[in-house]
């Protein structure tokens, strides 16, 4: 299983349900994950009997897998997609296009050697 913008923003709505003294529905990570239709996945998540436990297991899932198949290609995996050549400042900038960006469609792509494949979702 590989990271997606929607398993981030779970695991943030429930970091700030479960560490924030102020009326959680008013927190911005928890109305995002709601308005994007993960109320219900949200409140299970909550009444786990160990919901830090949901946290950690959202925020370890790998966000990228690179392999090649048994036919040579070279594939890559990644939620939201990415440019070849990318060079990102931060890991954190690196998250971000990974799980997140919906550009990728309008970039030049630069033939490479890297990868033969990227799959990838986030949008239809």
């Amino acid at each position: 299983m590989l990271k997606g913008n929607h398993e981030d923003m779970l695991a943030k709505a429930l970091k700030s349900y479960l560490t924030d003294d102020r009326d959680f529905i008013y927190d911005y990570d928890v109305r995002l994950c709601w308005s994007n239709g993960g109320k219900s996945t949200f409140f299970d998540a909550s009444n786990e009997d160990d919901p830090w436990g949901v946290v950690k297991v959202l925020e370890k899932l790998p966000i990228e897998y690179y392999y090649t198949n048994p036919s040579g290609k070279k594939i890559a995996l990644c939620h939201a997609g990415f440019t070849p050549g990318t060079i990102w400042r931060t890991e954190e900038a690196r998250a971000k296009d990974l799980i997140w960006n919906r550009e990728h469609f309008f970039d030049n792509w630069v033939e490479t050697d890297d990868y033969d494949v990227i799959i990838h979702g986030h949008t239809p």
